[in-house]
């Protein structure tokens, strides 16, 4: 009878139905959004190389909401998660299912542009909302249900209002595009449910809509991220801080504006990398060497490769593992 319940282990291990408590936590499982895929696959390549034995899982999601309901839900624990934007830790996660985080680099709204756009030669950080208003020149933005650099389009240029003190918002997006802009007591509220062209503005299906139709001077310009207007090779105007959804001292002013689409409301913290390791990690010290990597001057690279800005130090925030504190600036 000994050999057959033998046996039987034997089939159900092979079959998958067992795996070692040793070779489970021998796996790294990192989790994040596909909108930094880019990066995250730069600092797994960085750990392959320093830790052949080490597997790597990535577990990508479609966005940090599904990722902080991935956490909140799964009970045997990722070991590393990464998310474009603190504010996700913070509000979904601390502190009962991360107890600090690390902030190490950020990514700004800018205008992609190529030196075929009209007035190419012409515009600049100072000028650049005259220049789009102009008859003959094309704007466009991602649809904000088809991507997140969408609706942060629409609050970049909701906050160049004010900044501006200038109607800069209804010059761009003509109302009859179902993109309206209201005050609120609450704050500013751009509806954006059904939104579509219009004349010279375009709202675009996709990113690589976005990045063809500028490439190709079917658009004159359009809202993007910093990184990847940058590994398209195109040309940008970088926009005041108040306004680019970078700088975690203007996050009340980003959050200020909320808008209203398909999908539900949105509001941008500033667009800040963050990492953190779950309390319920079942590979904490991968995890660690892992956040090392992205920390080190070849982490700062990956970043720098995206035409992403790393922070200098790193902010730590919380109880940060005595192993990084000495990475870290802690606040």
């Amino acid at each position: 009878m000994r050999f057959v319940f033998t046996g039987f282990l034997l089939l159900l291990s092979l079959m998958g139905w067992f795996v070692s408590a040793d070779t489970a936590s021998h796996d790294l499982q990192v989790l994040y959004p596909v909108s930094i895929e880019t990066q995250v696959e730069g600092y797994i390549e960085l750990f392959k190389d320093k830790y052949p034995d080490i597997p790597v899982i990535p577990v990508k999601t479609n966005g940090t909401g599904d990722l902080v309901s991935l956490v909140q839900n799964n009970e045997s624990g990722y070991d590393v998660l990464i998310v474009p934007d603190y504010v996700s830790f913070e509000k979904g996660l601390m502190p009962s299912y991360i107890t600090w985080d690390i902030r190490y680099g950020n990514c700004a709204m800018v205008l992609s542009y190529t030196p075929e756009s009209a007035y190419a030669d012409m515009i600049t950080s100072e000028n650049w909302y005259d220049v789009l208003s102009q008859e003959k020149v094309t704007t466009a933005i991602v649809h904000p249900d088809a991507d997140a650099r969408g609706w942060r389009s629409l609050v970049t240029l909701s906050l160049a209002d004010d900044h501006y003190e200038k109607p800069i918002f209804e010059t761009i997006i003509p109302p009859e595009s179902g993109i309206t802009r209201m005050e609120s007591e609450n704050g500013t509220i751009v509806s954006a449910v059904n939104p579509h062209s219009h004349g010279n503005f375009l709202v675009l299906n996709t990113t690589t809509e976005a990045f063809d139709y500028t490439k190709n001077s079917t658009v004159d310009y359009t809202l993007n991220y910093q990184g990847g207007a940058y590994q398209h090779g195109l040309s940008m105007i970088n926009l005041p801080e108040e306004i680019d959804l970078s700088i975690p001292e203007f996050q009340e002013n980003y959050w200020s504006v909320g808008v209203e689409t398909g999908s539900g409301m949105k509001h941008s913290p500033p667009i800040v990398f963050a990492v953190s390791i779950p309390t319920n990690a079942q590979n904490r010290d991968a995890g660690i060497d892992f956040i090392r990597l992205i920390l080190s001057e070849e982490g700062k690279e990956v970043l720098r490769g995206l035409g992403q800005d790393p922070i200098r130090p790193a902010e730590g925030f919380g109880d940060v593992p005595p192993e990084l504190g000495s990475l870290v600036s802690l606040g």
